[in-house]
């Protein structure tokens, strides 16, 4: 597997991942739909300008550098509803927010919405992700990475 991965959500959008996490993810997404809330991929690596725009708007309470998302190690996904579609935000109840949260720890995923200072319900990170950048195993990304497969 290329040491980056491009998912595609059901809305025909791309996003990177970190190789190791595209199992993950795939995992997640797969037991969150046997489990009846069904979930989607809406975001995942994040490069510098729009890490640093999220941070200035106060989306963000970390700068280039210091995200999961810099390094391919996080996505953030929605809930889906019965036809397939991201779900609207009203119509998502803490039991789903819930759901999917504890099925993400239960794959030994952070989930950000167990966050004190932004919570971030749609949030899911390696719990390791410091340690692989610090180590070089997963190296930071100003730009878009070019070792990239697609699925």
């Amino acid at each position: 597997m290329a040491k980056y991965v491009r998912v595609t959500n059901c809305k025909g959008k791309s996003f990177i991942l970190f190789g190791g996490m595209y199992g993950v993810f795939q995992k997640v997404k797969s037991i969150c739909k046997n489990s009846s809330v069904p979930i989607d991929i809406i975001y995942g690596w994040r490069g510098e300008d729009e890490q640093n725009k999220l941070h200035a708007q106060g989306l963000s309470n970390a700068k280039f550098g210091f995200s999961p998302h810099n390094f391919g190690l996080a996505f953030d996904y929605w809930p889906l509803d019965k036809s397939g579609n991201f779900m609207h935000e009203k119509d998502i109840t803490d039991y789903i927010w819930n759901k999917i949260g504890l099925i993400v720890q239960d794959c030994g995923l952070t989930w950000g919405g167990t966050f004190k200072s932004i919570v971030d319900k749609d949030h899911a990170e390696n719990t390791d992700w410091r340690t692989l950048s610090q180590n070089g195993e997963c190296p930071l990304l100003h730009q878009e990475p070019t070792d990239i497969q697609d699925f």
